[in-house]
C-alpha cells in the first residue's frame, strides 16, 4: 500500500481520531429513535462541527480545543484547522447538477521537511440508513432507500477517468480513490440486539492489523470491549458496482436491471476491505495512506470548480471542506 510520508505519531493520528469519532457520536446520534433527519441535514451538521468558526457551537466529547492542546505538547509543532466553504453554482449548472455532498480536501504542510508536502481530495455522496418501521429500533435488515445505481454509474465514470490520469501521470498503476459513499448510521444503541451483537463482530479487524500507526490502533480496537462503534462510514465504489453494475460484451458497463437497494449488514460485511470508519478513512487513508487523489483536474473537480465538467451531467459538491495539518513553524 502506498503511505504518505507524514511527521504524524501513532499518538497524532489516534488524537485526531479522537476528535473525528466525537463528531461521528453527534451525528449519528440524530437517528436514535423517535428522530428521521433528512441527509441534507445530517450533512449540514457534519459540516458545521467540521468547520474551525462554528465547531465550538457543538458540546463534543473532545473537542477541537483540547486535540489543538494534546498536539502542542509535542514539541515538533504540529498545528489541525478545519474549514468549511458552501459551494453556489451558476443557474445553469445548479439545475443539472448531481451532486456528491461533500468535497474533502486533505492538505499537508512540512516546513521541515518541504517535499513530504501534500494535497488530496475525494468527493462523498451521503446516504441515510433508513429504519424498516419508524417505532422499531434499526436492523442489519434496514436499507440505504436513497441509493441510485444510475448516480453509482456516474460515480465510476469519474473515478476510472481519475485513475487513468494518475496511471499517465506517475507512469505507474498508482491507486486512486476519489469517489466514495458517507453512509448515516445510527449509534450502536439505535441497533436491536441481535444487530449490535454482529456490528460488534463485524468491526473486529482481521488478523493482519499491523501496519505501525494504524495497525497499532486496530489492536487496540480488537483489544477494547468498550471499543468506539462508528455511525459515519466512508465507502468505496468495488462491493456496489459488483451488485448493480455490470459489464457488457461491448464493454460498456450499464446498470443490473434489479431493484433492492444496498442494507446495513451488507456494509459491515466489507468493513476495514471497502468500508472504513469516515474517521479512519480521513486519518488513516487519506492523511496517511492511499485514500483520494493528487490528480489536479479531479482536485479542481473536489473543490467545485464547474469549468471541469461535463454542464450536462455535473456531479459536484454542496460542500468543501479542508483539513489542514501543519508540521513545524514556517521558514522564512
Amino acid at each position: 500500500m502506498h503511505s504518505n510520508r507524514t511527521c504524524l505519531t501513532p499518538r497524532d493520528v489516534k488524537l485526531i481520531v479522537r476528535y473525528l469519532d466525537g463528531v461521528d457520536d453527534v451525528v449519528s446520534a440524530r437517528l436514535a429513535n423517535g428522530f428521521n433527519p433528512h441527509e441534507d441535514h445530517l450533512t449540514s451538521l457534519l459540516c458545521e462541527m467540521l468547520d474551525d468558526n462554528l465547531t465550538s457551537l457543538s458540546a463534543l466529547p473532545f473537542p477541537l480545543s483540547k486535540l489543538r492542546e494534546e498536539l502542542a505538547l509535542d514539541a515538533k509543532g504540529l498545528r489541525v484547522s478545519l474549514s468549511i466553504e458552501v459551494k453556489k453554482y451558476p443557474p445553469h449548472i445548479e439545475r443539472r447538477l448531481t451532486s456528491s455532498d461533500i468535497g474533502i480536501i486533505v492538505n499537508y504542510r512540512d516546513n521541515i521537511t518541504y517535499n513530504r508536502s501534500f494535497e488530496k481530495g475525494a468527493l462523498f455522496q451521503a446516504k441515510k440508513l433508513y429504519r424498516s418501521s419508524p417505532d422499531q429500533l434499526y436492523s442489519l435488515h434496514d436499507k440505504f432507500k436513497e441509493f441510485d445505481a444510475d448516480q453509482l454509474l456516474r460515480f465510476l465514470k469519474l473515478q476510472t477517468d481519475d485513475e487513468m490520469r494518475e496511471m499517465h501521470h506517475h507512469k505507474s498503476d498508482l491507486h486512486s480513490s476519489l469517489c466514495h459513499y458517507l453512509l448515516y448510521c445510527p449509534r450502536i444503541d439505535g441497533y436491536d440486539e441481535q444487530a449490535r451483537e454482529e456490528v460488534h463482530h463485524f468491526i473486529i479487524p482481521s488478523s493482519d492489523i499491523f501496519d505501525f500507526a494504524e495497525g497499532w490502533h486496530r489492536y487496540e480496537l480488537a483489544n477494547d470491549p468498550a471499543r468506539h462503534v462508528p455511525g459515519l462510514l466512508a465507502s468505496g465504489l468495488d462491493w456496489l458496482s459488483s451488485d448493480y453494475l455490470e459489464r457488457n460484451q461491448d464493454g460498456h458497463v450499464t446498470v443490473k436491471p434489479r431493484k433492492d437497494k444496498p442494507t446495513a449488514r451488507q456494509a459491515f460485511q466489507q468493513f476495514w476491505e471497502d468500508v472504513y470508519p469516515f474517521s479512519w478513512f480521513l486519518v488513516y487513508k487519506m492523511l496517511m495512506g492511499d485514500g483520494g487523489t493528487s490528480d489536479s483536474h479531479s482536485l479542481s473537480i473536489v473543490r467545485g470548480n464547474e469549468k471541469e465538467q461535463n454542464v450536462d451531467n455535473p456531479v459536484l459538491p454542496k460542500y468543501i471542506m479542508t483539513l489542514r495539518v501543519e508540521a513545524g513553524t514556517a521558514r522564512g
